[in-house]
């Protein structure tokens, strides 16, 4: 009997819950047709961004790379400046050596590198993202230009007024 009475409750639970899915699945559907119902109004400013506007978001990514390339540059001089002090170092350190060893004195030899390979590969991996951020800022100074040229040329381009797409935009 007690179990019965447990089945009888599943049994509801699940009615209940299928009663529940049902409703939210044709409510789904009610807001679906309801919106392919509506006409589609594309906003003029979406679909075709000002000329300007993309500019000076052009321009802004020219400043971003231009501020990177700047720390690039500064972490590299910075590393040249510990090369070169290094350098100095060592070769003060030969010098006096060979000084020590003129003399008959004990010498120890310095056991550094002539150049320390990982400043060279840091050297190497700056030199590549320097390019990169060269090759960057060219193709955006080239969407700029290519930008102006269409803002020259606006008023001119009589296809651009009787475009399909504009009598649309418009509504």
């Amino acid at each position: 009997m007690h179990k019965t009475a447990q089945m009888q409750k599943v049994d509801q639970l699940n009615t209940l819950c299928r009663d529940r899915m049902e409703e939210k699945s044709r409510w789904m559907q009610a807001i679906i047709q309801d919106e392919l119902r509506r006409p589609l109004h594309v906003d003029r400013a979406e679909k075709f961004p000002a000329p300007f506007e993309v500019e000076q978001g052009v321009r802004r990514d020219m400043e971003r790379i231009h501020a990177h390339e700047v720390s690039v540059l500064s972490m590299e001089q910075a590393l040249k400046a510990k090369e070169q002090l290094r350098r100095r170092k060592l070769k003060k350190q030969l010098t006096a050596a060979r000084a020590r060893k003129k003399q008959g004195l004990p010498t120890r030899a310095p056991t550094a590198a002539a150049v320390d390979p990982k400043r060279r590969h840091h050297l190497g991996q700056l030199a590549a993202i320097r390019q990169d951020l060269a090759r960057h800022r060219k193709q955006k100074e080239r969407e700029v230009q290519k930008l102006i040229r269409l803002q020259r040329e606006a008023p001119l381009n009589p296809a651009a007024l009787h475009s399909v797409d504009t009598q649309v935009a418009r509504r």
